[in-house]
């Protein structure tokens, strides 16, 4: 195990769910693009201005305003919001993870700090406000992303049902679920 990643081998099934969670937003980006190319006549474009951009959330604007036109002449406007709010909160949930530094000690556990929330503050010492994750919300969080994927499938194949490329699709729109704490906050949280 490479030395910067030490904590995995105290917490090998955190470790895995974290990179589940971190491998697993570029699947719902890709799916994102499969929606827009549903709706798009042009999907080569499509690919190429969704992945041109660098940011996650410019992605994410670039798609909601070149599948716009589609989403609304079939009527998915709520589907494709539920859709689009589920991403938006994964987002959140991974960029926790891709910027964090992580810390554990025996008698505390798991913990991490967000870099970019710390650098956030315009000026003084930034603070590095130590947040506790375990398994369970981890869990939580992967079935969120699955959740998140279930609705853009269901957009994905309703835009093709709709625009008469495909007969019928086995992919319903998913229940309702409750967004995950994006931490375990402590209630004796240390900074560093």
């Amino acid at each position: 195990m490479p030395r910067i990643n030490q904590w995995q081998l105290q917490y090998p099934e955190e470790a895995r769910l974290v990179g589940a969670i971190l491998m697993g937003y570029g699947e719902l980006e890709f799916e994102l693009c499969l929606c827009v190319r549903s709706g798009m006549l042009d999907a080569d474009s499509a690919f190429r201005a969704m992945f041109r951009m660098r940011s996650e959330s410019q992605r994410i604007d670039v798609a909601e305003a070149l599948v716009a036109p589609a989403i609304a002449k079939h009527n998915l406007a709520s589907q494709f919001a539920n859709a689009l709010g589920a991403l938006r909160h994964c987002k959140s949930i991974r960029n926790q993870y891709a910027h964090c530094h992580w810390h554990w000690e025996e008698n505390t556990g798991l913990r991490f700090c967000d870099m970019e929330a710390a650098a956030k503050s315009p000026q003084g010492q930034p603070i590095l406000k130590l947040v506790s994750t375990s398994v369970e919300l981890l869990t939580m969080q992967v079935e969120f992303f699955e959740y998140c994927s279930d609705w853009l499938c269901h957009v994905h194949y309703e835009l093709q049902l709709l625009s008469g490329r495909i007969g019928s699709h086995t992919f319903p729109a998913p229940k309702p679920r409750n967004r995950p704490k994006l931490h375990n906050e402590d209630a004796k949280n240390g900074s560093r």
